[in-house]
C-alpha cells in the first residue's frame, strides 16, 4: 500500500463522516505521519504553527476513530489504513455520520455584515491576519483602530477570503448587542443546526457548550463594534450593566484550547486580550493605521481630483484615514472643482459631519484623565516629552494611571508617538487637533490645561 492509497482511503472515510474532503493541511499530516515525520517538521514544511498542526491532527484522529470504531493515532495510522485496504469490511455508505457535522458544511450566518463592493489596499494586513488565523491557529484576534479606518471593511474582506477554511462562520455587529446569553444560545442553535433548543439559561453553562462546539468544529466568529459593550468614561475598561458575560466569553475563547477563532473588531482595546496576547501566543492584536499614498490615490481618482502632486500632503493631514479622505475628497470635488491645491490654500482642516460623529463618539468614551491628557498635548503644536507630562500630571493623577491613559490613547490612534534621540514624545494628528480646538471653543469638551 502506497501513500496515495492511504490518502484516498482517509479522504473517503472523512468525507463520508463529515461531508467534506481532507484539507491541504490534513493531507500533509497524513503524508507526514505515513513517512514518520514529527509534527514539528510537518509544521515547518507547510509554514504552520506546530501547536496548531497538533490540534488539527488530534481532531483528524478522533474523526477516524469514530468512523472505524477503533483508536486511531499517529503511531498506528499505517497499520489501521493497511487493514482497511485489505479487508474493506465497512462499506462507506454505512459509515456512522455525525449529523451535526454532516450538515455543517460551509454553514454561514453573515448577520449584519455590510456589503463592501470596493475594498482599498490592506494587502499586508489581510496577509498578516490570514497567517495568524489560518496558519498559526490563533484562537482570538483583535482588529483595533480609530473610527473610519476601515476595520469593518477589512473584517468582511478577510472573512470572505478565509471562510472556506471553516465549517461555520458567524458574523455579528454589537451595535445593538443582545445579552450574552442570547448571543450564546443563538450561536449554539446555529452550530447544532437548530437541534439543540432546550438550552440552559445561565451564561456559564451556555459558554461551556459553545466551547465544546469550538473544539469539535472549525468555527469563525466575528464580532464588530465591540467597544459598544463597554461603559464610556472609564480609564480601566468596564462592561455596561448586563454585558459582563462578554468579558467571560472573550477570556475563555482566548484561554481554552480549541480549533476555532474569534475575531473582535473594536476602537478600544480589551483588558482580557491585553493579558493574553503575544507575538507567538494564540491571542494577537492588529492596530490598523492609515492607508498608503498609493492606495488612497485610488479614492482621489474616483472623485476625479486634480493636482496629484498635492495628494500626499492632503493624505498626511488626515493620516490616511479612509473615511475622512473620502468625505473631504467629495467636498473638494463639489466646491473646489476637484482642485486639491485650492483646498490646501485655505490652511485649515475640514471635519465633515460623518467624521465629526466618529470623533464625538471616541471622545465621549474617554475617561477624564485621558481627555485632560490629550487636550494638554493638543495645546502644543509640536510633540512633547513623557517627562513633561509626568511633571504636569504628577500632582493630579497616579503615574501608573497616566501611563495607562497614554497607552489607551495610542491604541485608539488619538495620539502619536515619536522619538527624538532617546526621548519619547507624544503629539496629536492634525485632524484631532482641529477637533479639540473646535470642541473647546464650542464648549463641548473638557477645557484644555494651560501649558
Amino acid at each position: 500500500m502506497d501513500v496515495q492509497e492511504a490518502l484516498r482511503i482517509t479522504d473517503e472515510l472523512i468525507c463520508a463522516h463529515t461531508g467534506t474532503h481532507l484539507t491541504d493541511l490534513q493531507q500533509a499530516i497524513v503524508l507526514g505521519c505515513w513517512e514518520g515525520k514529527p509534527y514539528e517538521r510537518i509544521a515547518d514544511e507547510k509554514l504552520y504553527n506546530p501547536t496548531y498542526v497538533k490540534s488539527v491532527a488530534a481532531q483528524l484522529w478522533n474523526q477516524l476513530s469514530s468512523v472505524l470504531g477503533e483508536k486511531v493515532a499517529k503511531i498506528n495510522l499505517r497499520t489501521v489504513l493497511e487493514q482497511r485496504s485489505r479487508f474493506q469490511s465497512i462499506p462507506l455508505s454505512q459509515v456512522k455520520v455525525e449529523h451535526d457535522e454532516q450538515i455543517a458544511i460551509s454553514a454561514q450566518d453573515w448577520g449584519e455584515a455590510p456589503d463592501v463592493p470596493v475594498f482599498y489596499g490592506r494587502t499586508e494586513e489581510v496577509a498578516t491576519l490570514h497567517q495568524w488565523i489560518v496558519k498559526d491557529g490563533c484562537r482570538l484576534v483583535a482588529i483595533l483602530g480609530m473610527g473610519g479606518m476601515g476595520k469593518t471593511a477589512l473584517s468582511v474582506e478577510l472573512t470572505k477570503q478565509i471562510k472556506d477554511e471553516f465549517q461555520y462562520v458567524i458574523w455579528r455587529s454589537l451595535h445593538y448587542a443582545p445579552p450574552v446569553t442570547e448571543f450564546l444560545a443563538n450561536s449554539i442553535k446555529f452550530l447544532s443546526n437548530q437541534e439543540l433548543t432546550n438550552l440552559p439559561e445561565d451564561a456559564a453553562n451556555l459558554l461551556s457548550i459553545l466551547i465544546q462546539y469550538l473544539r469539535s468544529h472549525r468555527c469563525l466568529l466575528v464580532l464588530d463594534n465591540a467597544e459598544l459593550i463597554l461603559e464610556p468614561g472609564h480609564l480601566y475598561e468596564q462592561y455596561k450593566e448586563g454585558y459582563e458575560g462578554y468579558g467571560d466569553l472573550i477570556r475563555r475563547v482566548g484561554e481554552v484550547s480549541h480549533q476555532s477563532c474569534l475575531v473582535l473588531i473594536s476602537r478600544q482595546r480589551f483588558r482580557e486580550i491585553a493579558l493574553l496576547e503575544g507575538p507567538i501566543r494564540p491571542v494577537r492584536s492588529l492596530k490598523l493605521d492609515g492607508l498608503t499614498v498609493e492606495t488612497t490615490s485610488e479614492i482621489f481618482k474616483e472623485e476625479s481630483l486634480s493636482d496629484q502632486d498635492k495628494w500626499s500632503e492632503l493624505i498626511q493631514l488626515y493620516r490616511g484615514n479612509p473615511l475622512g479622505l473620502k468625505l473631504v475628497a467629495k467636498t473638494i470635488k463639489s466646491l473646489f472643482n476637484g482642485k486639491v491645491s485650492e483646498y490646501l490654500q485655505l490652511g485649515t482642516i475640514t471635519i465633515m459631519p460623518g467624521f465629526q460623529k466618529i470623533l464625538d463618539e471616541q471622545f465621549q468614551a474617554l475617561s477624564i484623565l485621558e481627555n485632560n491628557l490629550i487636550c494638554y498635548i493638543a495645546n502644543y503644536h509640536y510633540p512633547i516629552s513623557l517627562k513633561q507630562l509626568q511633571e504636569e500630571f504628577q500632582s493630579k493623577a497616579d503615574i501608573a494611571d497616566v501611563i495607562q491613559a497614554l497607552e489607551s490613547l495610542g491604541w485608539r490612534a488619538l495620539i502619536e508617538k515619536s522619538t527624538k534621540g532617546s526621548e519619547l514624545l507624544f503629539g496629536v494628528q492634525p485632524v484631532v487637533q482641529k477637533y479639540i480646538t473646535k470642541s473647546i471653543k464650542s464648549g463641548n469638551t473638557t477645557d484644555a490645561l494651560e501649558p
